[in-house]
């Protein structure tokens, strides 16, 4: 949905990371644009946004499990 948060995708038995998402996300894309100004302006919008996509949220943030 919606919601921020996080999912995790873990191998039970050795407990390496399979696989980490996180909500709200970003593209990446726009900050590796050839025009320096427009990819500036692209990092200046996500730093300003108040749902904070630059945040990793998988390992920076806590939320309760299910």
């Amino acid at each position: 949905g919606e919601r921020r948060g996080s999912v995790v995708a873990m191998d039970p038995q050795t407990g390496e990371v399979l696989a980490m998402w996180s909500y709200p996300t970003y593209d990446p894309n726009t900050l590796a644009d050839i025009n320096n100004t427009a990819a500036q302006q692209s990092r200046r919008e996500l730093l300003a946004d108040d749902d904070n996509p630059l945040l990793p949220r998988t390992y920076r943030e806590v939320y309760f499990p299910g």
